[in-house]
């Protein structure tokens, strides 16, 4: 029998296979109303298990791990997709160092939510001293994100260091932050947080197009974080109930090593449509991602594990 890691929290690792799963698929089908219904909530949902999973660090200290687990991954993983970029390489770095990934080939642009993780994460261990600190930040950085997107003040074309997706994110995080801290609490209303979820998988289609990547919230501002709140929770809760006690190590190590699949999924993609001049189906495409994805996860922490930030054991 394998033996089972005990400090690890397993419906976790397989909620972000989950979110990674849907990440793929909706970058391979782009036009179906699948499609508008990932991207209400996919990346929101990220945000939150960060949010979930962050522990109470000083400053100092979260420099240096934000700096080990998340930039030195992104910097790592981003020049090594350059080579496969027809840009200046000189011009591709700079965007890359400022997080302005509006400006660099498509291969390299998913690397922007570590970027704005990163930011986040730094920014909040500076208010977690405090729980009316937080509160009080999360609702001013909504009040902030509101009024750049109804005043228009948001480029769509450059957005140096991840500003404006740090502030429409932020919001999400500590939405993770707060379930965490009050679980269980809250996960006595479970059943009914899980039907109340319900109507906002229908209110996320009627709101139309999102991407947290160009800041787009749909038709409405207030139903996306709505929208994306509710399913995320739903999910939550779900994998909470199914997979609590459901050890795996493929997702395990999946998990351990996602960024490592976010980074790389795009140009696994279009290499298997040249290589099987073939258009497969989006889940059987999505499938054969996740397993080349999940294998290079695999050869990234056995052999290479300081490309994630991590020591050889």
């Amino acid at each position: 029998m394998t033996r089972k890691i005990i400090d690890r929290i397993y419906w976790i690792d397989w909620l972000k296979v989950f979110g990674m799963v849907l990440v793929v698929y909706a970058h391979i089908d782009t036009q179906s109303v699948l499609n508008r219904f990932i991207f209400s909530f996919h990346m929101p949902l990220f945000f939150i298990i960060s949010g979930f999973l962050n522990k109470h660090r000083t400053f100092k200290d979260e420099c240096k791990v934000v700096f080990k687990s998340l930039f030195i991954p992104y910097f790592i993983l981003s020049s090594l997709l350059i080579p496969l970029c027809s840009e200046p390489v000189g011009r591709l770095l700079f965007y890359i160092s400022t997080g302005s990934l509006e400006n660099v080939p498509l291969l390299i642009r998913p690397l922007w939510f570590v970027y704005s993780l990163a930011l986040i994460r730094l920014f909040s261990s500076i208010i977690n001293k405090s729980v009316m600190a937080c509160i009080l930040t999360t609702i001013l950085s909504l009040c902030l994100f509101i009024l750049l997107y109804y005043f228009n003040f948001i480029s769509k074309e450059t957005d140096f260091f991840q500003i404006n997706t740090t502030i429409m994110a932020f919001p999400f995080f500590m939405l993770g932050f707060y379930l965490q801290r009050y679980f269980c609490y809250i996960i006595k209303y479970k059943l009914l947080i899980l039907i109340l979820s319900l109507p906002f998988f229908y209110f996320s289609i009627v709101n139309g197009n999102v991407n947290m990547f160009r800041c787009s919230a749909g038709n409405h501002l207030f139903l996306f974080y709505l929208n994306a709140s509710f399913i995320s929770t739903f999910f939550i809760f779900l994998f909470q109930s199914l997979f609590s006690h459901l050890y795996s190590d493929i997702i395990k190590t999946t998990s351990m090593g996602l960024i490592v699949v976010l980074a790389s999924h795009l140009f696994i993609t279009t290499q298997i449509d040249k290589l099987t001049f073939h258009s497969f189906h989006p889940v059987v495409l999505t499938f054969f991602v996740m397993v080349i994805g999940s294998t290079l996860s695999y050869v990234t922490l056995k052999y290479f594990p300081f490309i994630l930030g991590k020591s050889f054991k």
